[in-house]
């Protein structure tokens, strides 16, 4: 593992009432449909029947419940993004929409923080809980995770690669459903809902750039459909979804967040090259320096640049490699066939193909730390189940007879070989999903039964740098910046990640007696799924051989066996609706058994408002990488507690070369893990005076227990933890400090440190709470058309990570900083879109707020701003700030970002349509955040919220033609 890896895994640890005011009711192109109009009784044609037959009440399958609903106002929160509100929104992929929840909090995962574990995928974090507590399903049903684990220990679905042309709808459950679902759905549940049938043939097309003519996005989408249900008995529909967006580089934006230079605001100039300071005594160099071997500083400077040039900042260079934006491609294609079978039965095939393909860069090989280039590397490769392999390379020198090298001895060499070009990595990813519904009546009841393989293979390929082979090229005599063939390259860098799941499951759904005039449904079902995990690293990081390569690994698997009931009635009550829910899941791992409850309740005292409530409890399972992984640091450096007990190099007794050990950890599994525990309840007010308003307000409050977290991270919270100093070797021979204080050579009576487990554990809890808005109105503007407005508000009241009996406030700072890129963790996220439709025109503005943040971490010990700022590290230059130095109290909190889009739509014909798209329309950078380091290149601001600044402003055009 690189040094670069190390830091990584060490560093882990008012407009809404405005628009109400305005618009009387809320709602964008992410938000709740118009209220749903009441149900009509109507007549539908039967397959091989010419007569209309009466049909019931239309009735939804909503997320969160096993019984058809009539309205999508249940007991529980859910917001629906039709396929409308998707279009309208401008944006060309699900992961983009999804990101731009207001629910999306803390932890929500992007594909531009380049430095993940999970490189390539994309991950929404309902309520800031991380990516692990929302769970994605497609079609109600579980989706196959992404092969490697955010953070190399938390499962997600991708949802950087959906087809957008097959979506019909997005529901968003704001409320735990682990009675319904399972696992997972401790903060909520994200539900993609694909189109059920299609007729026809529709063709999209669409391209764009920005005002900064760079990350060019191309995208075409086509969809087929034959037979009707009611007519032919059948219906087969094929989608293909391409998109393909380039890169952004760092050096393609000016502003703040992508400022190097914080000299002139009391700070240190971390440009690439820049004079040496206190912090960074060995700059990097683009031309070659060397370091006196007699006095250790830097000595004579090869040809291009000079002492006192470097001293003037006038050796400075551009790492080209650094990108705001990952070059990216998605391919998707995804067929339904839906077939009546008669006697009221159904047969749905659903088979898909997702391709994905992300290049992920980084910063110029060497050119993390100076002290990489001055007292040398360290490459740790860890084996599945295996000890570290660790790997000491001295630095880099040149032989005493180079061209430049006036000491007449090999010389340590600071170059930064910018001819190799920039590592990267490319992440591409199959997704395959095959899955079979059944869905019937018999004897009365209401009959869905479903299996579904799905699997998903990830192909990493890196460009590595083979430190001794570039060595040999030295001593071969090689010159600085000549071309470099493969001889110094890695030829072990591809690493391949596998996930896999596979499940049935049957439900069924019956009317039962009618009592006082009200009406009960019963549910009832069983569920069995087995998820398995086969990630390794690429050879050269397993041997230790080869730099800037990800050494995690996670292997092993898991199976669920589940039974499920619901009741939902109003018997008692005609005006109080009440569901009550279970299900009691069985794991083959230690999380074993669980009974999850869940009750809703919903008042209706008179029609145009509702109260509704919901108490529930969930889990989340250890996952696989949770409890069978490993992955390689750095850890620290520390005495050896009985070779240097007191950690004074001269006490008698004492083996002074063990007073100051550089520990190896290996972060590890833990197969006696407890799955963590919840309480949710929610609590709101659904007011619906006319078709033309709905405003919902719901409270909401959920406890975790038990939290999942490394041991590395638990230390730091004041825990005692499990963690093991292994001694491997043999016994050696080492000085020891004598009774007189002289040195003897004497045998150890143990073996030297070989390395120190850091297993996950059950050690925080984390309660959070706060209220949603959901608010839509539209308005009948005669002949000048219609007008809708609408809102969706998340504010989070409060957020504790307890730990060791603290409790720590992150709402509104920036923990917990240790999850997902230090995102930062909002008060305030708001979505308002207004739309006006008139004839064959519609525009839509949509509106996205980000509230602003403190950049302290109480739970990381960054109680003031002088010591987030002081503890900050950018991956890609170091901190910004040396500590004791001066900075401007602006800094001290992340701005508030809000930033505007712009859909109009113009239908030519009932064929051809035509659109144009501008996003981010006043080109407002995002907020300048110098604490994350989750950025795009290590750009100080946060890529996973405010991602749409760093792109700036953004103008697509396309049309759509149907057949």
């Amino acid at each position: 593992m690189t040094v670069n890896h190390n830091v990584r895994h060490a560093v882990r640890r008012a407009l809404a009432v405005g628009a109400i005011a305005v618009f009387g009711a809320g709602g964008l192109a992410i938000a709740k449909p118009a209220p749903t109009p009441k149900p009509q009784p109507q007549t539908v044609p039967t397959a091989g029947s010419s007569a209309a037959q009466p049909k019931a009440l239309q009735t939804i399958v909503v997320t969160g419940s096993l019984i058809n609903q009539t309205s999508i106002d249940t007991p529980s929160p859910v917001q629906v993004l039709t396929a409308a509100d998707i279009k309208n929104s401008g944006l060309t992929s699900v992961g983009d929409v999804l990101r731009r929840l207001s629910a999306n909090g803390a932890g929500t995962l992007s594909q531009s923080f380049n430095n993940a574990f999970a490189g390539g995928g994309a991950g929404v974090a309902l309520r800031g809980l991380s990516v692990a507590g929302t769970l994605t399903l497609i079609d109600n049903h579980r989706m196959v995770a992404y092969p490697l684990p955010d953070d190399g220990e938390r499962s997600f679905v991708d949802v950087s690669d959906i087809p957008m042309i097959a979506v019909q709808s997005v529901q968003v459950l704001k409320d735990g459903a682990s009675a319904e679902y399972g696992s997972d759905a401790i903060a909520g549940v994200v539900n993609i809902l694909l189109r059920k049938t299609y007729q026809g043939a529709q063709l999209v097309a669409e391209g764009g750039t920005s005002a900064h003519n760079d990350g060019t996005t191309e995208r075409a989408a086509a969809i087929w459909g034959t037979g009707n249900l009611a007519t032919n008995g059948y219906n087969f529909y094929m989608a293909a979804d391409f998109r393909h967006q380039d890169a952004i580089g760092f050096y393609s934006r000016s502003g703040q967040f992508t400022r190097l230079n914080y000299s002139g605001v009391g700070g240190l100039n971390t440009t690439p090259g820049s004079a040496p300071n206190v912090l960074t005594p060995f700059p990097q160099s683009i031309t070659g320096y060397l370091i006196n071997p007699n006095t250790g500083q830097i000595g004579a400077f090869l040809p291009g640049c000079s002492a006192a040039s470097q001293a003037a900042n006038l050796c400075t260079f551009r790492d080209r490699g650094l990108q705001l934006q990952p070059r990216s491609t998605m391919e998707d294609v995804l067929a339904k066939y839906t077939v009546d079978l008669g006697s009221h039965w159904r047969s749905i095939t659903t088979a898909s193909v997702f391709r994905s393909l992300s290049d992920q860069a980084g910063d110029n090989y060497l050119g993390l730390f100076g002290t990489e280039l001055t007292s040398g590397f360290a490459e740790i490769g860890l084996p599945p189940g295996g000890s570290p392999n660790v790997q000491i390379y001295p630095p880099l020198t040149v032989p005493a007879n180079y061209p430049g090298n006036p000491y007449g001895t090999p010389a340590t060499l600071v170059y930064n070989f910018t001819e190799l070009g920039f590592p990267q990595t490319t992440f591409t990813t199959n997704t395959y999903r095959l899955v079979q519904d059944l869905d019937g009546h018999i004897a009365g009841w209401n009959v869905r039964a479903s299996a579904g393989y799905m699997y998903a293979i990830l192909q990493s390929n890196s460009s590595t740098f083979n430190i001794s082979r570039m060595q040999t090229a030295l001593n071969d005599g090689y010159t600085l910046g000549s071309p470099l063939g493969s001889q110094i390259f890695g030829a072990s860098a591809r690493a391949t990640a596998a996930s896999y799941l596979f499940y049935g499951s049957a439900h069924a759904s019956h009317n039962l007696m009618r009592f006082r005039g009200g009406k009960s449904v019963f549910a009832v079902g069983a569920e069995w799924f087995e998820q398995r995990l086969d990630a390794t690293a690429a050879p050269g990081s397993v041997n230790g051989t080869e730099a800037g390569l990800n050494d995690a690994w996670s292997i092993g698997s898991q199976a669920d066996s589940a039974v499920f009931g619901e009741v939902d009635t109003n018997a008692f009550h005609r005006k109080v609706n009440v569901d009550v829910a279970g299900r009691y899941d069985h794991y083959n791992t230690s999380a074993g058994g669980r009974f999850t409850p869940h009750i809703g309740v919903k008042y209706t005292p008179i029609r145009i408002l509702a109260f509704r409530g919901t108490w529930g409890q969930g889990f989340r399972a250890p996952s696989i990488a949770e409890q069978n992984s490993g992955a390689a640091f750095l850890a620290s450096t520390a005495p050896d507690p009985i070779l240097c007990p007191n950690g004074n190099a001269a006490t008698p007794g004492n083996f002074p070369s063990q007073c100051s050990v550089q520990l190896v950890g290996v972060q590890s599994g833990n197969k006696n893990l407890k799955p963590e525990t919840t309480t949710t309840y929610t609590f709101g007010v659904i007011f619906d005076p006319r078709p033309q308003f709905n405003l919902s307000v719901d409270y909401y409050d959920i406890k975790i227990n038990r939290d999942i977290i490394s041991s590395f991270e638990a230390g730091g919270l004041g825990y005692t933890t499990p963690n093991q100093l292994l001694r491997l070797g043999p016994d050696v021979v080492l000085p020891q400090v004598q009774p007189n204080g002289t040195l003897a050579p004497v045998r150890t009576p143990v073996p030297l440190i070989t390395y120190e487990t850091f297993p996950y554990v059950n050690a925080t809890s984390d309660e959070t709470d706060g209220f949603d808005v959901d608010l839509h109105s539209n308005w009948n503007l005669g002949v000048a058309g219609r007008l809708d407005a609408q809102l969706t508000w998340t504010h989070v009241m409060s957020y504790k990570l307890i730990a060791n009996g603290v409790s720590y406030q992150l709402a509104g700072t920036h923990g917990p900083s240790g999850v997902s890129g230090d995102t930062g963790n909002p008060k305030n996220r708001a979505t308002l879109s207004v739309s006006w439709l008139k004839g064959p025109f519609t525009t839509t503005a949509t509106v996205y707020y980000t509230g602003s943040l403190s950049i302290t971490d109480p739970s990381a010990g960054q109680n003031t701003c002088a010591q987030a700022i002081y503890n900050n590290f950018s991956l890609e230059f170091g901190n910004k700030f040396a500590p004791g130095s001066s900075f401007p109290s602006s800094y001290c909190r992340v701005g508030s970002f809000t930033d505007l889009d712009l859909y109009s739509r113009y239908q030519v014909n009932s064929h051809l349509a035509l659109h144009v798209a501008v996003n981010n329309v006043f080109d407002t950078p995002p907020s300048l955040d110098v604490a994350t380091y989750g950025g795009g290149g290590g750009a100080a601001y946060s890529a996973a919220l405010t991602q749409a600044g760093a792109v700036g402003r953004f103008i697509m055009v396309g049309a759509t033609y149907d057949f």
